[in-house]
């Protein structure tokens, strides 16, 4: 019986323990589904934030990579097609915890589509129909108009006159476009009354410059801004001649308009004029004096070298250079003997050649040169030199050595400074701005760009050595000094590749622009913010990757920071985002976020410089106009409506009906923005519940831009240089360097030493005047004085005013320095 008993327990301990057995693998399934409508290319599928799938065609798709029965499974679109551009959701069964193997996930792509439109003017007459392809629209009224049918992304339209309205003729002007990448909402019908009349025009090419004035008959005069089509005003009666010239050349650039095909006698319609327009280029001379050896080699702008010979007494560069173009001559090469220096060496083509340029070979001056870095375009930059010698720099100088016009001789005294500011950004000297010339020339480095970023807690500031330092809330290493801890006092950001040229500040994180056109962010990460690719907080900085993932962003020019997401502007001006995008803050269509940059929708070249809001981007381009995108709850998109878009749309001016023009620069706040005019005014739209918008009311918001006025209240607000926004206020520097702010005031962040709301700009208490750069936080502001000092004010819960303390201040007080020692100073 022992036995049987002993037998049993064995196998009943066998069966327990396995006899040894290994345990069983776990169940695993796949995930797949089905994709349909896709015309694009470039899809890609992600499973819970990591396995990646390519998708070409439509039809059923299975992930590499299977899932452990009970585990849940997440499929979003990572990458949107393009070619033609389309938009495709998960719009079923792309998440839930896994059973069996997953084959209803439904992805659906459709193809942008956009609004074709314009305004129509003149028309008195009934019956006029316009037509796009097979798509007609009766018009009845003068005033806008826009198709019904909307046009997919990468179609061409092409608008016409279907039918004439009773008693007269009406004509298209920028009707047709060859590849459609936005809302067109300027296609003109012009209409005028007619018996037996026929219409002039013809098409415009090669115009960059302002000022066309094109004539027919010598009286009927035109205007023309911009390439493509143009119709005359007056039509011309059946059997009368025309005779088109042009009338004024356009200038900056100058340029020369040929007309071809100008004349004859109209039997029909002409549309058949063509008007050529080439920029003027203009010689590169001057004069040389003492010039005895050989080897000399001058340069032009970089890049195009004239050897010069012995004893020469003159010089032309064989390259021509463009009107509106700038120009930078150098020593490359000094000859064997004296040296030489060059006077008058840079500067602007205006409509003249330049010969005014003179090299002295005496050996015993030099050049004192500049080269500015991350100037925005359409903007410039005077520097100064001993307190007299002035040079202005324009955007087209970057990175060119620029001279001033005075040589310096051997020991002689040098002190280079920024005498007046570029509007929108702020410019630094290097640390060789002074000293004592020592038988050489001299290349002073300048740069451009956000030297101080204030956000919800925290604030970095940019030295002149390009270090980048950062005080106040570190819970998710928005310090980048590899902790987490909050810091009352500036820490030094670790392990930034190079010296950094402008800085951008979110709600948790960092971003920084790196001299070699990379950009590099650190803090956290939840919705993709820092752009690395991944969702995991970083407190040191990490490089962000091209749209592909697979190599570091490149040859980026300007930077911003959101609440959540980020942008930047690349040298090309091309606009690429990444992070969230709840709101379509991204501008790519979509509402979905993104850990790498995905580029905004029609914005791939022709854009100067952007700001992100708390949901919400602008971006300001090069010819001067403005577009923002995402949330517009409160108007702060300024295209006149309160409906949010994941596509960029035109501010719109004062009135409502045409685009913002004159545009330097944009900042944006939580839920408002403002723009900066060439002329120094500002305007600002969105909310103002605090009176944000600084025109002297509080409540209700505006959809459209309204002026910012002075501290009386009575006039317009001028003279303005840079500007910043805040939660729920604005701050400005003036031409004269004094920080105004209005707005919100409930923890001090205006500065003026009350806590009392302000609907109009007032001085910050104590910087009438010295200020060089200045940044609103959510209730903080700091600003950075022309003798390098950082000074803050407003709310301090987290240390973010740099006090070595957690005390409010409602007036500017120095930061300390790093290790809370001294005052912080930049340069």
């Amino acid at each position: 019986m022992k036995w049987v008993l002993t037998i049993l327990t064995i196998a009943v301990s066998c069966v327990l323990a396995s006899c040894g057995a290994a345990p069983a693998a776990p169940t695993t399934y796949t995930i797949g589904g089905s994709v349909s409508g896709l015309l694009g290319t470039g899809l890609v599928l992600q499973d819970n934030g990591g396995d990646n799938l390519s998708i070409v065609i439509n039809g059923s798709f299975t992930f590499a990579t299977t899932i452990v029965s009970g585990n849940t499974y997440a499929v979003t679109v990572l990458t949107q097609p393009t070619n033609p551009a389309q938009t495709c959701k998960v719009a079923y069964g792309g998440m839930g915890t896994v059973t069996s193997a997953i084959v209803i996930v439904q992805v659906a792509c459709a193809t942008n589509n956009f609004t074709l439109g314009g305004t129509v003017s003149g028309l008195s007459g009934s019956g006029l129909v316009l037509g796009n392809g097979g798509s007609n629209l009766p018009i009845s009224n003068n005033g806008s108009y826009a198709f019904s049918s909307s046009i997919a992304n990468g179609s061409s339209y092409n608008v016409t006159v279907v039918t004439q309205p009773a008693g007269q003729i009406c004509n298209v002007t920028n009707g047709y476009g060859a590849s459609i990448n936005g809302n067109i909402t300027d296609v003109l019908v012009n209409c005028f009354n007619t018996t037996t009349a026929y219409t002039i025009g013809g098409t415009v090419s090669g115009l960059s410059g302002t000022g066309l004035v094109l004539q027919d008959n010598s009286g009927d005069n035109l205007s023309v801004s911009k390439n493509g089509s143009f119709t005359f005003a007056t039509a011309i009666a059946s059997g009368s001649a025309y005779s088109v010239t042009a009338l004024t050349q356009p200038t900056g650039p100058s340029q020369n308009c040929v007309v071809t095909g100008g004349g004859g006698t109209a039997s029909a319609n002409i549309a058949g004029i063509q008007v050529n327009c080439t920029t003027t280029t203009y010689t590169i001379a001057g004069t040389i004096t003492g010039l005895t050896g050989s080897g000399l080699v001058l340069q032009d702008n970089g890049g195009n070298n004239l050897p010069i010979s012995a004893n020469a007494t003159s010089f032309t560069f064989a390259t021509q250079v463009a009107s509106g173009a700038s120009y930078a001559v150098t020593v490359l090469t000094q000859p064997s003997g004296p040296s030489c220096s060059v006077t008058g060496g840079s500067g602007t083509v205006v409509s003249s050649p330049i010969t005014s340029i003179t090299i002295n070979c005496a050996g015993s001056a030099f050049n004192i040169s500049a080269i500015v870095s991350g100037l925005l375009a359409g903007t410039s930059v005077v520097l100064q030199d001993n307190a007299g010698d002035n040079l202005t720099i324009l955007s087209s100088a970057n990175g060119l050595a620029t001279n001033f016009n005075t040589p310096l001789a051997t020991a002689a005294s040098y002190a280079v400074t920024v005498l007046t500011q570029p509007a929108g950004e702020t410019c630094t000297v290097g640390s060789n701005a002074s000293g004592k010339v020592a038988s050489a020339n001299i290349n002073v480095a300048v740069s451009c760009g956000t030297t101080i970023a204030a956000s919800l807690s925290h604030t970095c500031a940019l030295t002149s050595a390009g270090t980048v330092l950062c005080w106040g809330s570190n819970e998710y290493g928005q310090l980048g000094n590899d902790d987490t801890a909050n810091s009352t006092a500036p820490v030094q950001v670790v392990g930034l590749p190079g010296q950094a040229v402008s800085i951008a500040a979110g709600n948790d994180f960092t971003c920084a622009l790196i001299h070699d056109g990379t950009v590099w962010c650190w803090g956290g990460n939840a919705s993709g913010q820092l752009g690395n690719g991944t969702f995991l907080q970083s407190s040191v900085p990490v490089k962000v990757l091209n749209s592909a993932g697979n190599a570091p962003l490149a040859n980026a020019a300007d930077i911003t920071a959101g609440q959540d997401h980020a942008c930047t502007v690349s040298s090309a001006g091309a606009v690429l985002c990444w992070g969230d995008n709840a709101n379509g803050e991204l501008g790519d269509g979509t509402e979905v976020a993104s850990n790498l940059p995905v580029q905004v929708a029609g914005l791939s070249s022709g854009v100067a410089t952007i700001s992100a809001g708390s949901n919400f981007t602008c971006a300001v381009t090069t010819g001067g106009s403005a577009q923002c995108w995402g949330e517009n709850s409160s108007g702060q998109l300024g295209n006149g409506n309160a409906v949010s878009s994941a596509w960029p749309s035109a501010v719109l001016d004062s009135t409502g009906k045409a685009p913002l023009g004159g545009v330097v620069t944009i900042s944006a706040g939580v839920e408002n923005a403002c723009a900066l005019s060439n002329d120094g005014s500002v305007r600002c739209w969105g909310a103002n519940n605090s009176g944000q918008l600084g025109n002297g009311t509080s409540g209700s918001p505006s959809s459209i831009p309204v002026g910012v006025l002075d501290s009386t209240g009575q006039l317009a607000l001028t003279g303005i240089a840079v500007i910043s926004g805040g939660m729920d206020d604005f701050c400005a520097i003036t031409n004269e360097g004094a920080a105004l702010c209005w707005g919100a005031n409930d923890h001090g962040q205006l500065g003026n030493g009350s806590e009392a709301n302000s609907t109009k700009p007032l001085v910050v208490s104590g910087l009438s005047s010295g200020v060089a750069a200045i940044a609103s936080g959510t209730d903080h502001t700091c600003a950075v004085t022309s003798a390098g000092v950082a000074q803050c004010w407003g709310s301090n819960i987290d240390g973010q005013l740099a006090s070595g303390n957690t005390a409010p201040s409602a007036t500017p007080a120095d930061a300390i320095g790093v290790g809370s020692v001294g005052t912080l100073r930049l340069f």
